[in-house]
């Protein structure tokens, strides 16, 4: 759907934009070019050429919608990830300042550990629900772009063609810059225990503070269905393919 919608909406702006100049040049026209009409309906276009466009209006907004919640719902959950990821280092980089025993600290360290459990079990219940609208996704990126490069290029529809390249794009990049966010914040974790005052500790907490070094050395990745965590430089990887299709393809 979100592909749907990035593509067919620069298309019904720019069909809306020539029907007013068509309308401009031809006052007093009868026969509207079919082209404008981007959707298919059971009825003859030219006798109910307005109900039609209006009809096609609706389904820009709507489509719109509801791709563009799905989209900021996503990013939410991510961002909703990074933050508890952010939150509990600082809660472990100081997990000793109100501690009086080593009783308590190991206590407060407890806690933490859990809070860390539940956060790397809402990520990989993301992942488990988002993989294959991931795989999807990419799977058809670099066609996607390599297509709409080749019609910029030809010459055929430029601005459309670049702004539907651009918003794609834009999606990509975004859901993969945040998707490294997490990758990262989830290895800093071990990074942040090792900058506090564990050296001020008796060997039991040590060594829990060790664990937990352990267990954040495995990364939280979104995964691409089977081809390994979405990235910043899986993203570029996409463009890249892209534009050897282009090449490809044009010489």
């Amino acid at each position: 759907m979100e592909n749907f919608y990035t593509y067919f909406m620069p298309q019904i702006i720019a069909g809306l934009v020539e029907y007013l100049k068509f309308r401009k040049a031809n006052p007093n026209a009868t026969e509207i070019p079919e082209h404008l009409i981007m959707i298919w309906v059971p009825f003859d276009t030219q006798k109910y050429f307005y109900p039609t466009m209006m009809f096609q209006i609706y389904l820009l907004f709507q489509i719109g919608a509801q791709n563009y919640a799905s989209l900021a719902m996503y990013i939410s959950l991510m961002i909703y990830a990074i933050l508890k990821f952010k939150i509990l280092r600082h809660l472990l980089r100081n997990f000793n300042k109100n501690c009086t025993s080593e009783a308590d600290a190991l206590r407060v360290l407890n806690e933490l550990a859990h809070k860390h459990q539940n956060i790397i079990n809402f990520v990989q219940k993301m992942h488990t629900s988002f993989k294959l609208v991931l795989l999807v996704e990419y799977s058809a990126a670099s066609v996607i772009l390599a297509s709409a490069a080749i019609q910029i290029l030809q010459g055929n529809k430029q601005f459309l063609f670049l702004i539907y390249a651009s918003l794609f794009t834009f999606q990509l990049f975004l859901i993969s810059w945040k998707s490294e966010e997490i990758k990262t914040q989830s290895v800093m974790v071990g990074t942040t225990l090792y900058q506090s005052d564990w050296y001020f500790h008796n060997r039991k907490v040590r060594r829990f503070i060790l664990f937990m070094m352990l267990r954040s050395n495995k990364p939280m990745t979104l995964n691409i269905g089977p081809f390994g965590p979405n990235t910043m430089e899986t993203a570029m990887a996409r463009v890249k393919l892209g534009y050897s299709y282009v090449t490809l393809m044009s010489s």
